[in-house]
């Protein structure tokens, strides 16, 4: 009799009769996650506002359950990131959010430094999405411990970053109605990711110690933005040196 990883029920044979999960579900590698890019549009699996839910829930235990092999339960994390990244950018473009952000330039320096707030506005999802395999490459260095591979931290970032997609998607839709809070809600959303990712990392490795994994995850975050900036910027520089 085999035990079903994703809803417990007893079996034999290749597919739980209960679920439809496989019977045998190997540990997660690039081969794992290259496959379930391929058959990405092939499942909806349990949904993504369920998703949604349980990662602002207990995130660390979504993450670990789609890791172990409840992979019926959870939703695939490449496709929700897919589908959060697309939302987002259409978001953007629909609302036309860039017209607030540059609105109110009264002389040559406020006016590139809003020109340089709207460019990481409508950039800075593209380039997260670029660095993310480097980031989950910087997370096995700084969580070797924990045993978990590259490709299992990688679900574990995918997640976080839809996430927290999620929520900007949120705070640009205040924004879009009421600009006065421009300022406040991004005050809001660079607090938010930075606790979120903390919290995230807290939950997820929930077998080492808290105090180092909020030290280890602090670097990383730090590490994490300071990418990301430093390629908006000379990217934005070398806008401003063709325009």
């Amino acid at each position: 009799m085999i035990n079903c990883k994703n809803c417990g029920t007893e079996f034999r044979g290749k597919f739980c009769p209960q679920c439809g999960q496989a019977a045998e579900v190997g540990r997660l590698t690039k081969k794992y996650l290259v496959k379930d890019l391929l058959r990405l549009f092939g499942s909806t699996e349990k949904g993504k506002f369920f998703l949604m839910k349980e990662l602002f829930r207990d995130p660390g235990a979504a993450a670990r359950g789609y890791i172990k092999g409840e992979r019926k339960k959870y939703y695939n994390p490449v496709q929700f990131y897919l589908y959060t990244t697309a939302t987002i950018l259409f978001v953007t473009y629909k609302l036309d959010l860039t017209s607030i952000l540059l609105a109110g330039g009264s002389n040559e320096e406020i006016e590139l430094n809003r020109r340089f707030i709207a460019f990481i506005f409508n950039y800075i999802n593209a380039v997260e999405f670029i660095i993310l395999p480097l980031f989950t490459f910087f997370t096995f260095l700084f969580f070797r411990v924990s045993g978990y591979n590259y490709s299992e931290l990688f679900v574990l970032n995918t997640y976080s970053s839809a996430q927290r997609q999620v929520v900007s998607i949120v705070l640009m839709l205040i924004i879009f109605f009421v600009p006065d809070l421009l300022g406040f809600m991004s005050s809001i959303s660079v607090l938010f990711n930075f606790s979120f990712l903390v919290w995230f990392y807290i939950s997820f490795f929930d077998k080492m110690k808290k105090g180092s994994v909020i030290y280890r995850t602090v670097i990383l975050v730090l590490i994490y933005y300071a990418l990301i900036y430093l390629i908006l910027y000379a990217v934005f520089l070398i806008f401003i040196m063709l325009d």
